[in-house]
């Protein structure tokens, strides 16, 4: 199941004018019910997802942790 909201997010990364990397969790979440997951199971995988640094969820936005480390590098793991 990680994966394949990890794929849902993939699908769903758009480039921003101001520079971002990130999907719209409303997108993710909808697909992610489209393709048989529970909203709750989703937005639990989700925080998952955020708790191992796989990714960073903004307000309006989904983003890969490497984008974000790539924009702001006080985000770095080094």
């Amino acid at each position: 199941m990680l994966f394949a909201i990890d794929e849902i997010i993939e699908n769903n990364m758009v480039v921003y004018p101001c520079g971002t990397t990130g999907a719209k969790p409303s997108k993710v979440i909808q697909e992610a019910k489209e393709n048989g997951y529970s909203e709750a199971l989703c937005r639990k995988i989700i925080q998952m997802m955020e708790d191992q640094m796989m990714i960073f969820c903004s307000v309006r936005l989904i983003h890969r942790f490497s984008d974000v480390q790539e924009l702001w590098p006080e985000y770095s793991m080094e």
